[in-house]
């Protein structure tokens, strides 16, 4: 049979993606994750970049790429734990996440993103009040506070389903 160019060489690429979850998921995952971490506390933090300072526009992309970067980072994990790649990941993420990450470690620290989170969303529901609900206060800093009620959250759940993909639980 002639090679047909693209779906042979598609066949290639797809074969050799499934097979390394560490460039696929974990290396994007990790940049973009960073590189929204960056931009939102940037935001907050009122950085000023060419003379223009970050406001809440750009909050919501760094949350957005925080968020998308930590799920696709996730999902390297669950590849890395429920597939058997030609050749196992050895960076240093993966040991790290695979040695050191159990169910119970994972969980707390979703739980303290969590309630840090929702520590600081009820502050500044507070300070909202005390406007009469006219103003308010800080959103850079809701979109902050939901951003991490959200990562802590996915964290917790995400602890408990690489625990039963894994077959590392209690």
């Amino acid at each position: 049979a002639p090679l047909e160019s693209f779906r042979d060489g598609w066949r290639h690429v797809r074969f050799m993606l499934l097979n390394a979850p560490g460039y696929l998921f974990t290396v994007p995952g990790v940049v973009m994750g960073i590189l929204g971490l960056v931009v939102m506390f940037s935001a907050f933090g009122g950085v000023s970049i060419a003379g223009a300072t970050l406001g809440v526009h750009s909050a919501i992309a760094g949350s957005m790429l925080t968020l998308v970067g930590y799920q696709v980072a996730t999902m390297g994990s669950f590849a890395t734990v429920a597939s058997n790649p030609i050749q196992q990941p050895d960076d240093f993420l993966t040991r790290v996440f695979v040695e050191h990450l159990t169910l119970e470690r994972m969980a707390t620290l979703g739980l303290g993103v969590f309630v840090a989170g929702s520590g600081y969303g009820v502050w500044l529901l507070s300070q909202w009040a005390a406007t009469g609900f006219t103003q308010l206060p800080m959103v850079t800093g809701d979109v902050l506070g939901f951003t991490a009620i959200v990562l802590g959250l996915q964290t917790i759940f995400t602890a408990f389903l690489l625990s039963a993909v894994g077959e590392r639980g209690c």
